[in-house]
């Protein structure tokens, strides 16, 4: 006798999606008791990771001041399923960074662009099997996914720690 008549796999799909479910849940009930005690994201975002009109003047002269600073490799490896409309957010949020010593590279794993916006020099859009993050040129590389949104302090401010960090990797 067979407890389970569904394949494993679509077993498996619904014990994922209870998962998520469960997941989203918690993320709401949590949301909800936050805003009872007062705490809002929204404000916290405001009052604290909100620089002044001066401590952008700041940052945009260190920039200035600093062009032999390292360079930063972002990549943004994208396949026929990535959401176009979390990519164009991505990118976007790295072409507002202040620190401009940047080089995004998005990888397709298809033939198709997902009619992404490449007018800034800096981004590059490259098939994923002729590309590899350790052949470009820049001091420090990460990856990103499509959805990641980075600060306009973000590169800005892992620079100016890595540069009092000489060991830093």
């Amino acid at each position: 006798m067979k407890l389970f008549t569904k394949p494993t796999g679509a077993l498996r799909d619904t014990v994922q999606s209870i998962k998520q479910g469960l997941r989203a849940m918690n993320r709401q009930r949590l949301y909800r008791r936050r805003m009872k005690k007062g705490v809002d994201y929204g404000a916290w975002i405001a009052s604290r990771d909100t620089p002044s009109e001066q401590t952008i003047a700041d940052w945009r002269q260190w920039t200035q001041d600093h062009p032999d600073a390292p360079s930063v490799n972002l990549l943004l490896p994208l396949s026929a399923r990535s959401d176009g409309a979390l990519a164009k957010r991505t990118i976007a949020s790295i072409q507002e960074q202040i620190y401009g010593n940047w080089r995004l590279f998005i990888t397709l794993d298809h033939e198709e662009s997902l009619n992404l916006p490449v007018s800034d020099e800096r981004v590059q859009i490259v098939q994923s099997q002729d590309f590899s993050l350790t052949s470009a040129e820049g001091t420090w590389s990460t990856i990103l996914q499509a959805g990641d949104q980075l600060r306009p302090q973000s590169l800005l401010l892992m620079i100016q720690k890595a540069l009092t960090q000489p060991d830093a990797k």
